[in-house]
């Protein structure tokens, strides 16, 4: 898969679902919890199965003598500031503009958007198949909560657009700062993995742990499958050899 397809999925499918908000009456249900529920799980096996790997594709000291895994816990500690932000509302089919304010949740969704983008694709072109299919099954509800909170709070139609757009591109922007402005170097690269894997522990991890709104047997059910097809998503070549 080229870059440019990675970057057209993921621009195309928040729009639609977008636009798929906009037009419905209420946002929520038990079938937005399992779409939920099931991104959630999906991103945390392609975690470990498809991203975490990179980090120690050369040992698990850089060439420079770092702990590759402590990026981890910066990526988790840079997620948890973002969530002063969002306050984790982005989450819950339930929120309503009272339990946030828009403008900041808005701004901390573009920031997280622009850094899970950042090792879309590899230095060598490989695009990480399992990061772009966890950031739009992941974004599915995100998009359908925060359209419903701006519908909520009165935001015209061209303004709703227009934060729609912007997240829509902020991970393809990512993906070309850290092509064009970042260092290929390996330390750099494996320290950019790092950082995002530990963003997104700290996500699927809140999203699968506190999934309400559906049962255990469907949770679990849902979990078991989001975690076999993480599996089944090509992994790069540098570590599974295909």
């Amino acid at each position: 898969m080229s870059p440019i397809a990675a970057y057209l999925i993921i621009t195309a499918s928040l729009l639609v679902t977008g636009g798929v908000a906009s037009s419905l009456r209420r946002v929520g249900g038990r079938w937005a919890d399992a779409v939920s529920i099931f991104g959630g799980a999906f991103l945390l096996a392609s975690v470990f199965v498809n991203l975490l790997p990179h980090l120690f594709v050369g040992g698990f000291l850089s060439p420079g003598g770092w702990k590759m895994g402590a990026f981890v816990l910066v990526g988790y500690l840079v997620q948890m500031a973002l969530e002063q932000l969002t306050q984790g509302v982005e989450h819950h089919t339930d929120a309503s503009p009272a339990d946030v304010a828009l403008p900041s949740l808005l701004v901390g969704l573009a920031l997280h958007g622009f850094l899970e983008g950042l090792p879309l694709v590899d230095t060598d072109g490989d695009v990480h198949q399992a990061l772009l299919y966890g950031i739009v099954l992941h974004n599915v509800p995100v998009v359908l909560v925060v359209v419903a909170l701006m519908m909520q709070a009165g935001y015209a139609p061209l303004l709703r657009w227009a934060w729609l757009l912007l997240l829509a591109v902020v991970s393809p922007l990512g993906s070309l700062a850290d092509g064009y402005l970042l260092s290929p170097s390996p330390l750099v690269q494996s320290a950019v993995m790092g950082v995002v894997v530990g963003v997104l522990l700290h996500v699927s991890m809140d999203i699968v742990q506190r999934g309400k709104g559906l049962g255990f047997g469907w949770r679990f059910a849902l979990t078991v499958a989001a975690f076999g097809l993480a599996y089944l998503v090509p992994g790069c070549p540098e570590i599974y050899g295909r």
